[in-house]
C-alpha cells in the first residue's frame, strides 16, 4: 500500500462577508474618532485639542491593525487587491466607497486644523534638508511655553520630533 503524507489544508481567505464587516466597522469606528475630535477642536479649543487631546487621533491606529489582521493580510494595498476581488458586488463598493470617503474627510479634517494652526503662528519657510535655524521658536505643547531650538541643543541627548501633519 503507498502511504501519502497528508495535504496540509488550504487556509481560504476572508469571504465578502469578513470583507464587509472589517470595512464597516473600519469606517464606523473612525467617524466616531472624527466626530470627537471635530467637536473637541472647534473654535476656541483648538489650541487645547492639540495640546492635550490630539492623541486621540492614534486610536486610528489599532483600527487599521485590527482590519488589516481581520483580512489576514499585512499591507494596505493587500486589503485593496482583496476589495478588487469583490468589487463586482454592490454592498463591497459601498462599503469601499464609504471607507474612501471616510479617509478624505479624515484628510480634510487633518488640513484644516493645519490651516488654522498656521494663522496662530510665525510660518518658517523650510524645505527638505534644510536646516531649522536655532532662533526659530515653538510651542511646547506640553508647558504651552514658547521655546527656542538653541535652548535644547547643549543637552547631550535630544530627541525633537517636529509635527506638521498629523497623520
Amino acid at each position: 500500500a503507498e502511504v501519502r503524507p497528508l495535504a496540509a489544508p488550504l487556509m481560504a481567505g476572508p469571504g465578502e462577508a469578513e470583507l464587509l464587516k472589517a470595512l464597516g466597522d473600519l469606517s464606523g469606528a473612525g467617524r466616531v474618532i472624527l466626530d470627537a475630535a471635530r467637536a473637541a477642536s472647534s473654535g476656541e479649543l483648538l489650541q487645547e485639542f492639540v495640546s492635550q487631546k490630539i492623541g486621540q487621533l492614534a486610536g486610528m491606529i489599532p483600527l487599521y491593525v485590527k482590519f488589516l489582521n481581520s483580512l489576514h493580510v499585512q499591507k494596505r494595498s493587500d486589503a485593496e487587491d482583496l476589495w478588487k476581488a469583490f468589487y463586482h458586488s454592490t454592498s463591497v463598493q459601498d462599503e469601499v466607497e464609504d471607507l474612501m470617503q471616510f479617509e478624505l474627510e479624515w484628510n480634510s479634517f487633518l488640513s484644516d486644523v493645519d490651516a488654522r494652526l498656521k494663522t496662530d503662528c510665525f510660518q518658517a519657510q523650510l524645505s527638505m534638508g534644510k536646516q531649522v535655524p536655532g532662533h526659530m521658536t515653538f510651542t511646547d505643547v506640553r508647558s504651552e511655553k514658547e521655546v527656542r531650538l538653541e535652548e535644547f541643543l547643549h543637552q547631550e541627548k535630544l530627541l525633537l520630533v517636529l509635527l506638521r501633519h498629523f497623520a
